[in-house]
């Protein structure tokens, strides 16, 4: 499998995002992915994604969950 894109750790203040970029034949696009630090529930997202224009404007395009093992052989 090919790679397509990398995450790099960023510190913005006091809270850590993590930075990178996704590039494919069709697209080239940069990418944030934000701590949701003021989850409602257990099921809400941990991060959003958010795509970064060329002026520095953010776009959310999705959501990402950590990954938790369950129980023993998960």
């Amino acid at each position: 499998m090919s790679k397509i894109g990398y995450l790099k750790p960023f510190y913005n203040g006091s809270r850590e995002e993590l930075h990178g970029e996704i590039k494919t034949l069709q697209m080239q696009l940069k990418i944030k992915l934000i701590p949701d630090n003021y989850k409602t529930n257990d099921n809400a997202p941990d991060y959003a994604i958010a795509a970064v224009g060329l002026s520095g404007s953010e776009i959310q395009i999705g959501a990402a969950w950590k990954k938790t093992k369950q129980q023993i052989g998960d």
